[in-house]
């Protein structure tokens, strides 16, 4: 990765645990900016209507459940992802618990022999900790595994869902023209021809109208389940364990990214970059060790 993916990487971190819910703002214009031609036929809005009210009732129906429907299955997928982000914020916990509790022991242990800070001592912390480590990243390869799964998940059922509601889009419009050309048939062909044209232009933007606001709505949904994720989390690990968290994610960043270099690049790109400090807090130390001990070449 290159220095601007690290940071965005370790941004994209403090993002993923925001507790609040930002508002979403859809990158398109406000309609497609199409216009009418200038067709004054008294009967038109009538017609449209008869077509309208013969053919919405039995599409609406079909659109209402296709909705409910996947709206559903979007609170399962959901829920299960929630249930795995408190199941690897607890396993987390437990193998920080699990890692103290070892180092304790082992160093009691040498204490004890009147061993504290010998090299044997200190080889058996760094053993433990390498172990950690390890533990650590198998738990966060796990956490990636579940819940990428979950996110494609969600996506097909968004891509499956949009291509529901288009096709049954495009056979209410079909029923509608369908309809309306019967209505129209003893209408001169010059006004059938501004009519065709009028009602195109009605079903693009009405149809763009639709899909911006899905596209919102699915933006928000998405930026709500990020933010109830993250706020479920601290309502059950706490600030310090979100702190925890972010930091072992950092970490494992910095780690990636500055292994890519010899050490002196390394140690030169990390003593130049200031915001490291701020996002390593506790780890900036190790860390910084860490890039200190890499390899004179890669």
């Amino acid at each position: 990765m290159d220095q601007q993916q690290f940071q965005d990487k370790l941004h994209q971190i403090d993002q993923k645990y925001d507790r609040h819910a930002h508002e979403v703002e859809i990158d398109l214009p406000e309609s497609l900016g199409l216009t009418k031609m200038d067709y004054q036929a008294p009967t038109e809005q009538q017609l449209q209507q008869r077509a309208e009210q013969a053919v919405s009732p039995k599409y609406d129906e079909k659109i209402l459940k296709a909705t409910t429907d996947s709206e559903n299955e979007r609170q399962k997928i959901e829920s299960k992802v929630a249930e795995e982000e408190i199941d690897y914020g607890w396993k987390t916990q437990e193998e920080r618990r699990k890692f103290d509790e070892k180092v304790k022991k082992l160093l009691d242990g040498f204490v004890r022999r009147g061993v504290g800070q010998s090299s044997l001592a200190k080889q058996a912390e760094a053993a433990a900790e390498a172990e950690h480590l390890g533990a650590e990243t198998h738990l966060q390869r796990q956490h990636l595994a579940k819940t990428s799964a979950f996110s494609e998940a969600l996506d097909r059922l968004e891509e499956e869902t949009e291509q529901v509601l288009a096709n049954l889009d495009d056979q209410k419009d079909a029923a509608v023209a369908e309809k309306m050309a019967a209505l129209l048939k003893e209408v001169r062909r010059a006004q059938n021809d501004v009519l065709k044209y009028n009602n195109s232009v009605d079903e693009h933007e009405a149809n763009f109208t639709v899909r911006k606001e899905r596209a919102r709505v699915a933006a928000q949904n998405s930026e709500s389940s990020r933010a109830l994720r993250a706020a479920t989390l601290y309502a059950t690990i706490g600030i310090d364990g979100i702190n925890d968290m972010k930091l072992d994610e950092k970490v494992a960043v910095c780690r990636a990214y500055f292994s890519q270099f010899p050490r002196q690049t390394a140690v030169a790109l990390f003593n130049a970059d200031e915001s490291l400090e701020y996002h390593l807090g506790k780890y900036y130390s190790y860390v910084k060790s860490y890039v200190e001990s890499l390899p004179e070449t890669v």
